[in-house]
C-alpha cells in the first residue's frame, strides 16, 4: 500500500503530466488561454521545489520581453513555453539581450512538456542555461522533504483541479476483467475523422464494419487485468501521435516508467509479457549506440513500448486511430478513461 508520501506523489506527477499534455495539444490549436491560467499555480510549485522567489512579470507589466518570471530585480529570469528546441533558447537570450532587461547572467526554461530536453550546449552568449521539463520537474519534487510535498499537493488539487484525478471506486474483478462498453450507433464522427473507408464503394455497409472492428478490440482488450490497462491507458496517454493512422503508438520505456505507479513498475515484465502474449504490445530495441570500451565495440538499444492491434481493409492501427479521435474530438480525461475501464462509449 501506499504511503501518504507515496500517495501525493502520484497525484502530483498524474495532475502535472495531464496539465503538461493538455497545454501542449491547445498551443499547437492555438487554444491556450485556459491552460494561462494555471501558470501562478507552477509558479509557487517551482519556488517551492528549487527554493525561489519568483514573480510573475506579466501581472505588472503586460507582454513583458523574452522571460515570464523573475527573481527579484536582476534576479534570474524564467522563460515558460512548450516549445521545446534550441532557437527558442537562443531567441530568448537575444531578446534578454537586446530588450537590455537587467537579469544575472542565468535564464531558466520551465518546459510545459511530458518529453524530456537537453539542450546542445549549457550556455549561450555568456547566459548560463537551466532546463526544466515536466518530467525533471516530478523528479526533484519527490527529493523533497514530505511537508512540501503535501504542499504541493494541495497547490495542484486546489488550482489544477481539472486535471487532478477524480477519486472512483475501484471496479469489482468482474468488471476488470471482462466489461466493455462500445458506442450504441454507428460512429459516424469517427469514420469522419479517420476519413479511410472511401475503398469500400458502398457507404451503407461502413458503420456496421467500423461498429464491428471496434467491438471486437474492445472485446479482446476488455480481457487484461485493471492494471495493465493502466499501462496501456498512460502510454496512450503521454506518447506522441504518430503522423499516419497506419503507424504505431509508442513510448520510451525510461519515459514511461516516471508515469507508473510502484505496483506498476514492480508488475511491469508481467504486464509486458501479457500483453505480448494477446499480441497487444511489445518491446522493440530503437536507437542503436555503439560505445567503445578499449578494443570492443559495444551496441546498446533505448527500449519502446509499441502498442499494436492492427486493421486492414483499410489499413490503421485502432489505437493510434482511437487516440487521434479522443485528442482531437473528446479530451485527455476521456481518452484515459476509456483505455482504464474499457469504455469506449464515447466514441460517436
Amino acid at each position: 500500500m501506499l504511503t501518504d508520501r507515496g500517495r501525493n506523489l502520484e497525484l502530483i506527477s498524474s495532475t502535472l503530466l495531464s496539465y503538461a499534455s493538455y497545454v501542449t495539444f491547445q498551443a499547437q490549436n492555438n487554444l491556450l488561454d485556459e491552460a494561462k491560467g494555471a501558470e501562478d499555480s507552477l509558479l509557487r510549485i517551482v519556488n517551492m521545489t528549487y527554493g525561489k522567489n519568483f514573480t510573475n512579470l506579466n501581472h505588472t507589466h503586460k507582454n513583458f520581453p523574452a522571460i515570464d518570471w523573475q527573481e527579484g530585480s536582476g534576479g534570474i529570469g524564467v522563460q515558460v513555453t512548450t516549445t521545446q528546441n534550441w532557437q527558442k533558447i537562443t531567441t530568448t537570450i537575444d531578446k534578454v539581450i537586446t530588450n537590455e532587461i537587467s537579469t544575472n547572467k542565468e535564464i531558466w526554461f520551465l518546459f510545459i512538456s511530458t518529453e524530456i530536453y537537453t539542450p546542445k550546449q549549457n550556455s549561450y552568449r555568456e547566459y548560463t542555461i537551466k532546463t526544466i521539463a515536466t518530467p525533471k520537474l516530478l523528479r526533484d519534487i519527490s527529493s523533497l522533504n514530505n511537508e512540501a510535498i503535501t504542499y504541493i499537493k494541495n497547490e495542484v488539487q486546489s488550482n489544477l483541479s481539472a486535471w487532478f484525478p477524480q477519486t472512483r471506486e475501484q471496479p469489482a474483478s468482474s468488471y476488470a476483467y471482462n466489461s466493455y462498453s462500445i458506442p450504441q450507433s454507428e460512429p459516424s464522427n469517427f469514420i469522419t475523422h479517420l476519413n479511410l473507408w472511401n475503398s469500400l464503394g458502398d457507404p451503407t455497409i461502413v458503420g456496421n464494419i467500423v461498429l464491428k472492428q471496434i467491438h471486437e478490440f474492445t472485446q479482446h482488450y476488455s480481457q487484461l487485468p485493471l492494471i495493465a490497462r493502466n499501462v496501456i491507458a498512460k502510454t496512450i496517454q503521454y506518447a506522441s501521435q504518430p503522423g499516419w493512422q497506419s503507424w504505431q503508438v509508442e513510448i520510451n520505456i525510461q519515459e514511461l516508467e516516471l508515469y507508473l505507479t510502484a505496483d506498476e513498475r514492480s508488475s511491469f515484465e508481467s504486464i509486458i509479457t501479457l500483453l505480448e502474449s494477446k499480441n497487444l504490445a511489445q518491446l522493440v530495441d530503437k536507437n542503436p549506440k555503439h560505445v567503445e570500451h578499449g578494443e570492443d565495440v559495444y551496441i546498446f538499444y533505448d527500449k519502446y513500448l509499441v502498442l499494436n492491434w492492427r486493421i486492414s481493409e483499410p489499413d490503421y492501427d485502432i489505437f493510434t486511430a482511437l487516440k487521434s479521435f479522443y485528442t482531437t474530438h473528446l479530451s485527455q480525461q476521456k481518452l484515459f478513461r476509456a483505455f482504464e475501464f474499457c469504455d469506449f462509449s464515447d466514441i460517436s
